[in-house]
């Protein structure tokens, strides 16, 4: 397999030498580009969740000429002209993280943890996408046909219920991603590229992880305690889900950027 070339060739310098082909020697070539595949989704994902904001912003200026317009949290763009942006992204994201583990069973048989949390970080998300947040009072929208059948309010606590289990399950997928590459993983090291070189990677890839859950956590304390201490200011929301995007998005961009590191069967 020849060297990866422009930025590909960054992403390695960072990450470090190339692994083997994870499927073994001698597999056949629709496996690895299957696994390759998979692979690249996840990084695919990863760069939704850091795009985002930016996305749900520019798309306003774009079409209206307003620069870097912000409303009162994400869940607000959906009475914009970026409704589409955000709903499609937390479908993607939503359909990705339901399916991606959900056939992951342990020795005896049981969803793995991080099956579990993706699973229900998957649902969390449709939620957020299917179920609106209350108008904002600026806003002179009709009702949605379920706002109509179940009560505006209702359908906001589904919502707020849907994005605590969406940002706590992110929070957890990214302390797994961390246990993977932590002293106790139990991925063997390859034989055939420097230990050390693998190490460094690995503590690394441990840091970048933690790193994201713990800005994860700190962006639900800040929410829930600022919030309280001050009601008036109209950007605690939009500040905790800014902060939660980019870390999901950091996290899921580097574990998924591993598949630059893969050799492919020669």
């Amino acid at each position: 397999m020849s060297e990866a070339a422009g930025w590909e060739r960054t992403v390695l310098s960072v990450l470090g030498q190339r692994g083997p082909h994870p499927r073994g020697e001698g597999e056949h070539d629709g496996e690895w580009h299957w696994v390759k595949s998979y692979m690249n989704v996840r990084f695919f994902v990863g760069l939704i969740g850091l795009l985002l904001p930016l996305s749900l912003s520019f798309f306003i200026t774009w079409t209206t000429g307003r620069w870097w317009h912000i409303e009162d949290s994400f869940s607000a763009f959906y009475y914009t002209g970026s409704r589409d942006i955000f709903v499609g992204s937390l479908c993607a994201v939503g359909v990705f993280l339901f399916s991606y583990k959900l056939s992951d069973r342990n020795a005896d048989g049981v969803p793995t943890r991080e099956s579990r949390v993706s699973t229900l970080g998957g649902l969390g998300a449709l939620v957020l996408a299917i179920f609106p947040t209350s108008r904002p009072p600026s806003v002179d929208a009709a009702l949605t046909p379920l706002q109509a059948r179940f009560g505006e309010g209702t359908v906001s606590n589904i919502h707020f219920i849907g994005a605590a289990v969406f940002i706590v399950s992110l929070m957890l997928v990214a302390i797994e991603f961390a246990r993977a590459e932590g002293p106790d993983s139990p991925r063997p090291l390859d034989q055939n590229v420097d230990h050390e070189a693998q190490m460094a990677r690995r503590r690394l890839m441990w840091w970048v992880h933690i790193g994201a859950a713990t800005a994860i956590f700190c962006a639900g304390a800040f929410y829930i305690i600022y919030s309280r201490t001050n009601p008036d200011f109209r950007y605690t929301l939009y500040i905790t889900e800014f902060v939660t995007s980019v870390a999901f998005g950091v996290s899921w961009l580097v574990k998924g950027a591993e598949t630059f590191r893969l050799r492919g069967p020669t």
